[in-house]
C-alpha cells in the first residue's frame, strides 16, 4: 500500500485491508447465489458461520490462507500487494514470486463481501461472518473452527 493510502487511511481512523483480513472468518456463496439478491433469512444463516469456509491470519511477510474442508489447509502467501479503490481494496497474493499473483483477493469497500479470482477457476464469492467478530484473536475460539 502506497504512503498515501496508509496515510489517508489512518487520518480517517480505517483499518488497512490486511488488518480487515487478519482473523477474519468467511463464509462462501453457492455459485448460482448472487450476493446481492439474497434473502435477510439466507444472508443471516451465511454470518451465523455456521460451518466456516475459510480464513486468514497475517504473517510476518505476508498473510495465511486456511481453507475449512475436513480439515484445516494453511496456505502462507508472500509477498502481498495491495491496490485501494472507492469500492474497497484488490490484494495480490503470491508465492514467493512476484509474477503472477497465485491468487487475487477483491475485497469491497465495508469489509464484508470477498471475491476470490485463482487462475483457471471460476470466481469465488464469500461473506465475513459476523459470529466470529467478537472473538479477540488470543481467545480460544469455540465451534467447528477448532482453532
Amino acid at each position: 500500500m502506497g504512503a498515501s493510502a496508509a496515510a489517508s487511511g489512518v487520518q480517517q481512523g480505517l483499518k488497512s485491508p490486511l488488518d480487515r483480513l487478519d482473523h477474519s472468518i468467511w463464509m462462501q456463496l453457492g455459485l448460482w447465489e448472487n450476493p446481492d439478491k439474497l434473502s435477510a433469512k439466507r444472508r443471516t444463516e451465511l454470518k451465523s458461520c455456521a460451518a466456516p469456509s475459510m480464513s486468514f491470519e497475517k504473517s510476518d511477510d505476508g498473510l495465511v490462507q486456511v481453507f475449512y474442508a475436513g480439515v484445516a489447509m494453511h496456505t502462507r502467501y508472500a509477498p502481498v500487494k495491495i491496490s485501494i479503490s472507492r469500492t474497497g481494496a484488490t490484494v495480490s497474493l503470491y508465492n514467493g514470486s512476484n509474477h503472477p499473483p497465485a491468487e487475487v483477493l477483491r475485497l469491497n469497500a465495508d469489509g464484508t463481501r470477498l471475491v476470490q479470482e485463482s487462475p483457471g477457476f471460476h470466481a469465488h464469492t464469500f461473506l465475513r461472518c459476523t459470529a466470529w467478530d467478537t472473538v479477540r484473536p488470543n481467545q480460544k475460539k469455540k465451534g467447528r473452527l477448532g482453532r
